[in-house]
């Protein structure tokens, strides 16, 4: 219906400001990552947006995610602090501390399994990051969610 009142175009944005990228569990916070910095109207850092969704655990370069911006990786950062309010890789930690929240509540990984799966190859450097959006270590966090499973 929108695409034929409002065109494609609109009826693209309205789709991708309506999707749901993932369950959120009870732990988690209401606003997911997944949606939270998609409130803008800049096709390229949507781009960029929609890559490091797709694969987060990938070790990205500047350089490869300017390229789905059309821009340079100077122009990218900050036209991506711009319209999000926060960096590329402040996003892509999120977009991965997110994904861990939901594998360490929903499978039975291990903490050094999870911080590899997500991107990370050093698990004192996840547990560092984890403890910058969290309360408790990885392993508190995994204890409770399987008392609550």
């Amino acid at each position: 219906i929108v695409e034929q009142t409002s065109g494609v175009e609109c009826a693209a944005q309205v789709a991708r400001n309506l999707v749901l990228f993932s369950r959120r569990t009870i732990q988690e916070p209401a606003q997911s990552p997944w949606l939270t910095y998609r409130n803008h109207l800049h096709q390229g850092v949507h781009n960029v947006q929609d890559q490091l969704q797709k694969n987060p655990s990938k070790d990205w370069r500047i350089e490869e995610l300017a390229a789905f911006a059309y821009c340079s990786p100077r122009h990218l950062a900050r036209i991506f602090k711009a319209n999000t309010d926060i960096s590329c890789k402040g996003y892509l930690q999120q977009l991965r501390m997110s994904l861990a929240r939901q594998l360490l509540y929903e499978n039975r990984m291990s903490v050094e399994s999870v911080a590899i799966k997500v991107g990370y190859n050093d698990v004192r450097q996840f547990r560092r990051i984890w403890q910058q959006y969290n309360n408790a270590p990885p392993a508190c966090f995994k204890n409770t969610a399987l008392k609550a499973n």
